[in-house]
């Protein structure tokens, strides 16, 4: 049945961009940066209210959170292959507003 997938986390994360992604919208794009300044790419596959609601954020007519203050997340790392290109991004499964230190 093979190892369970590691899942990570980070506290203090910012979220600098977070938009509607997919045809059916069902994806949230995510560009991350953390308190030491590393910046990644993420995704998140959930309810975007929810989404919203975790954060206090707002979704605008354009697709694109009004994002909040530092967030916590909890994450997996992926190969995203796309389109040829190949680099590392965050599949995020859970994320609240931070109450930690920073990344």
């Amino acid at each position: 049945s093979g190892n369970a997938r590691p899942v990570f986390a980070m506290t203090g994360v910012v979220l600098e961009r977070a938009a509607l992604a997919g045809k059916k919208g069902n994806a949230i794009k995510l560009r991350l940066a953390s308190g030491s300044g590393l910046r990644l790419d993420g995704v998140y596959f959930g309810d975007a209210a929810d989404f919203a609601g975790a954060l206090g954020a707002q979704l605008g007519e354009d697709g694109v959170f009004s994002c909040c203050g530092p967030a916590d997340i909890m994450f997996y790392p992926e190969i995203d292959d796309y389109r040829g290109m190949r680099k590392i991004q965050l599949v995020v499964s859970a994320v609240r507003r931070s109450r930690g230190m920073g990344a």
